[in-house]
């Protein structure tokens, strides 16, 4: 390995390439960033200018997520609830808090309403290439859990078709301009590997760095011991450093064709902040509560849980050896403790009534819920089974802030998309219909509330008789080809219109036929209608 970045004995870098390097080395459009920029790009707790503690913090969410807390054990309690594996003992509700939210944000299609259908072939084969079905729930999973959660996109040159990864928030971060904190400025990823290049042919491990921007992407890499020191990293037969991330994957200085960051902040409860909060924060020191309401529980069932007999007077038996003359006795059932002794007494220790401290954990988990929007029957098992109504009522929390998150994760996914089928097109794929600019895609959304089909379905009639338009009643039952439904309801209307009026005629035309026969037959003498009937081969009566 070789590294241009030698210390200058001024705390600053040399980024000058050797001229003796035997290797095909590419143009280098624009001069690495200085030491500084570098060093603060590469810590990951420096965001804005300031110091945060969001690894930390991350660290801690995971950790609460997996049932790893604060939970101070006493000897005796580690015997029953520590198992052989040493799994700390948690009565987690932190992973219920995420998995309720995460369960009710699945991306099921995309609207066929603002985008047409060569557009959604298109990202239907990059979903299924990336395997976003299974990504796109990670990622909302983590940034509910962290907060925060990151998704890069990139461009596969053997499979021509656009990359999409998900990537943990303690590796990546985005700064924003300082006066538009919507705004990305630049981001960065971090990570550690042993891939071999031109600059690393022996493949050591080293820290690897990429600075993102709407023009370019630069990568550096440092000796894992040194995060000072950063030099370009490039691979084989590359042509430029840095990476053109241009329409035309040219150099743009100027970035008059940039295709934008392509690091896509997915941020949870962001409230127009830059980075997102986690749905365990509020949770947290409720969990710690809980689990200490629980070992006091199980402290006081295990000492007072049960009734306990005492004697005094008993004296000295053969069990207590010769050197003693009191001692514990072992009484169990069939067995019976007696003594010769008159002053002997006999007595028991009433069992602790645990109700209180049951009360108290009921009372905590329905403050869980109401602090964190969790419907209490997804933390305990519900007292029987619960009604409709009462079921709309307690989810309605969980179900506005699942709408909320609708908007926001929304809008970043269709990002991705729109990022993806830019790059389609900039590599050669024709998209009929598609303008980066005003193509809109829209995600279509698992139900927030859980209702059953009945439920849905009769809703939706009442509002039909009331007159709300179909094509509304249509999109609020799910359907996606709202149009293509409109049209077959018409057909069958017109289907329907033209066998009524048919019938109707028919029924008409014979009504008539039957009249003017009995207007016939009316102006008939008796003496002509016998001659018909006898013509008609019929019996006639004289």
């Amino acid at each position: 390995m070789f590294g241009f970045g030698q210390n200058n004995g001024d705390g600053s870098a040399d980024h000058t390439l050797p001229d003796e390097l035997d290797m095909h080395l590419p143009t280098f459009w624009m001069e690495p960033q200085p030491d500084e920029f570098l060093r603060v790009a590469s810590d990951m707790n420096e965001i804005g200018g300031e110091t945060v503690d969001r690894t930390d913090m991350y660290e801690k969410y995971k950790d609460y997520y997996n049932g790893k807390h604060l939970s101070e054990l006493t000897s005796r309690a580690k015997q029953y609830l520590l198992n052989e594996a040493g799994v700390d003992y948690a009565e987690n509700i932190c992973d219920l808090i995420v998995d309720a939210m995460a369960d009710r944000l699945t991306i099921l299609g995309w609207s066929k309403e603002k985008a047409g259908e060569t557009i959604l072939d298109k990202v239907g084969e990059v979903w299924r290439f990336n395997n976003l079905d299974d990504v796109h729930k990670t990622a909302i999973s983590r940034t509910l859990e962290l907060g925060d959660g990151f998704l890069i996109v990139d461009w596969d040159p053997k499979a021509k078709m656009p990359e999409v990864h998900f990537n943990h928030p303690d590796k990546v971060k985005v700064e924003y301009e300082p006066n538009n904190p919507q705004k990305k400025r630049y981001a960065v990823k971090i990570w550690v590997d042993d891939t071999k290049g031109p600059v690393n042919p022996s493949g050591e491990t080293l820290k690897r760095m990429n600075v993102y921007y709407e023009n370019r992407i630069e990568r550096y890499y440092t000796d894992q011991r040194d995060s000072r020191n950063w030099n370009p990293w490039f691979d084989e037969d590359e042509d430029f450093w840095p990476i053109p991330w241009t329409r035309d994957d040219e150099p743009d200085p100027d970035n008059e064709n940039g295709r934008g960051i392509p690091v896509f902040h997915l941020k949870n409860k962001a409230r127009g902040n830059q980075y997102g909060v986690s749905e365990l924060r509020k949770a947290i020191p409720l969990q710690n509560s809980l689990n200490k309401l629980w070992l006091d529980l199980f402290e006081v069932s295990d000492q007072q849980g049960y009734p306990q007999r005492w004697a005094t007077g008993l004296g000295k038996t053969q069990a207590d050896g010769p050197n003693h003359t009191t001692g514990n006795r072992s009484v169990g059932a069939g067995s019976l403790l007696t003594s010769t002794n008159p002053e002997t007494k006999f007595g028991q220790f009433n069992p602790a009534d645990l109700n209180m401290l049951v009360n108290v954990l009921d009372t905590r988990y329905r403050t869980i819920a109401g602090t964190t929007y969790t419907p209490i029957h997804m933390l305990v098992l519900a007292k029987g089974i619960l009604s409709g109504e009462a079921l709309k009522k307690s989810e309605a929390g969980l179900v506005a802030k699942v709408k909320d998150r609708h908007a926001s994760l929304g809008n970043e996914f269709s990002n991705i998309m729109m990022m993806c089928l830019m790059l389609l097109e900039d590599n050669g794929a024709r998209i009929e219909g598609f303008n980066y600019e005003t193509t809109r895609l829209v995600p279509l959304w698992t139900e927030a509330e859980n209702i059953d089909e009945e439920e849905k379905v009769a809703v939706a009639e009442a509002k039909r008789r009331v007159g709300v338009p179909l094509r509304k009643v249509l999109q609020e039952l799910g359907y996606e080809d709202v149009e293509e439904l409109m049209k077959w309801v018409d057909e069958e209307l017109e289907k329907a219109q033209e066998t009524r009026t048919a019938v109707e005629s028919k029924a008409t035309g014979s009504t008539a036929t039957n009249d003017a026969q009995k207007n016939a037959d009316g102006n008939k003498t008796p003496k002509m209608q016998k001659q018909q009937l006898k013509a008609q081969g019929r019996n006639v009566e004289q």
